[in-house]
Order: structure tokens, then sequence, then C-alpha cells
């Protein structure tokens, strides 16, 4: 099977035009698609977690999840956690360390 080829004389500023109207359609529909779920925008991803628990590495954060003082969830193949959770595990770090109770 034969694919046909056509060529046409398009102006810049068309052309422009074009890729711009394609991009913005695509990136529309990845929007809807992400705004699907709402509940994700409720999570954190790792990178945000980290910094929200006072910069902690990525190794402690896995290392925080594995032991069981963070939950995560698995999430479109994404590993996300709950800001309530973070806060819990914190406040027990706090509380475990002889810190100011909440």
């Amino acid at each position: 099977m034969m694919q046909e080829t056509i060529l046409i004389s398009l102006p810049v500023s068309q052309l422009q035009v074009l890729i711009s109207d394609c991009v913005n359609a695509c990136l529309d529909g990845r929007a809807d698609d992400q705004s699907k779920d709402p509940a994700i925008s409720d999570y954190l991803t790792i990178s945000e977690t980290c910094k929200r628990m006072g910069g902690i590495s990525k190794v402690t954060l896995n290392q925080y999840t594995k032991t069981g003082r963070i939950k995560a969830y698995r999430i479109g193949g994404r590993v996300l956690y709950k800001p309530t959770d973070i806060e819990a595990a914190m406040t027990a770090v706090k509380t475990k360390s002889g810190g100011l109770k909440r």
C-alpha cells in the first residue's frame, strides 16, 4: 500500500497558528485526563513530600515508607502521599523524641 504525501505552501504565520492549536489541544486533553480524578490532586509527589518533611532525602522517605512510618499510595503507577499522613508521621517523630506534643 502506497502512502501519499501532499505538499502545500503555507505562510509561516499560519503554520505557527496550526502548531499552536495542536499543542494547546493536546495539553487541554491532558488537563482533562488529570481532572477526571480530582482526588489525586489531594496527594503529594515524592519530591513534594520530601520538601514538606523538612527537606529529607528520597532515600530517607523510602526508608520511612518501607518501615511503615509513613504510608504511600500507588495511584496510576505513581507513588503519592497524603498530607495528613505526613503530618501524623512528623507529629509521631516529635512526640517520640521528647519534643513538644501537639
